[in-house]
């Protein structure tokens, strides 16, 4: 995220209020020399699915922040944007979704932030060629793998085995979860934006009906993939990562 070529943006990093204070120095430590990175001592995440409401707009984020010790970054500027929530204040708000053992390409945010500016309304541009909401992800991206040596040849698993292995992956009609992007045109509640799993999205988007959906003529057109790049995401795949829980 500190290589993003915009940095505008704010990165609201959840970590547990319990978690180790050696581990808690060393990521404040970390974070500390970015004004815009924001250590924030929540597990209250939103939009992750259907049992997870509440965004930016109208306040939930805003209210849990307020809530929450935040450890890092310039506090006027977060202020600042948190004054910024309701759906009549006259700037779009756009939210990407990052879990910490995931990374996106250097030029995904200013991507999405381009393509959210040309389509989403806004004051003095709510003509219907433009979106009231919308959806951003991608469908493709690298893996890397944590491995233990097997049989086969030993230059090629001493070199697997100390720095690991990469798999591009390509999805059809799925979304990965890095890089998931909503944004709220002017004058939209969070209540009006659907949210689904990021493994039902691109479905369950292409099943809305017209008038249900984000103002497009075509309602197909209500999420948009980013695919601009070789490959949009990076991923870990780890036994520390949640997915291998049960290893631990």
């Amino acid at each position: 995220m500190r290589n993003q070529s915009t940095q505008q943006f704010l990165w609201i990093i959840k970590t547990d209020p319990n978690l180790d204070p050696d581990v808690l120095t060393a990521l404040t430590d970390e974070l500390r020399p970015f004004p815009n990175f924001f250590l924030v001592a929540s597990n209250n995440n939103f939009r992750i699915n259907e049992d997870f409401p509440g965004a930016w707009r109208d306040g939930a984020e805003v209210q849990d922040l307020s809530h929450s010790i935040v450890y890092t970054g310039d506090k006027a500027l977060l202020e600042n944007a948190m004054a910024f929530h309701r759906a009549t204040d006259p700037y779009p708000v756009i939210e990407t979704r990052l879990d910490s053992d995931d990374g996106l390409h250097l030029e995904y945010l200013k991507a999405v932030q381009d393509a959210a500016l040309d389509i989403l309304k806004q004051p003095g541009h709510e003509e219907d060629s433009r979106a009231n909401w919308m959806y951003w992800c991608s469908r493709r991206h690298v893996e890397w793998h944590f491995a233990e040596k097997l049989q086969g040849n030993e230059a090629i698993w001493k070199q697997i085995t100390t720095f690991g292995a990469f798999q591009g992956i390509q999805h059809s009609n799925l979304c990965i979860t890095p890089g998931i992007t909503v944004g709220f045109g002017y004058g939209v509640s969070e209540k009006n934006v659907p949210v689904y799993g990021h493994h039902v999205l691109v479905d369950k988007i292409r099943e809305t009906p017209n008038d249900e959906a984000c103002g497009l003529p075509d309602h197909n057109h209500c999420l948009q993939f980013v695919e601009g790049f070789v490959f949009e995401a990076i991923r870990s795949r780890s036994p520390t990562v949640s997915s291998f829980s049960c290893w631990l």
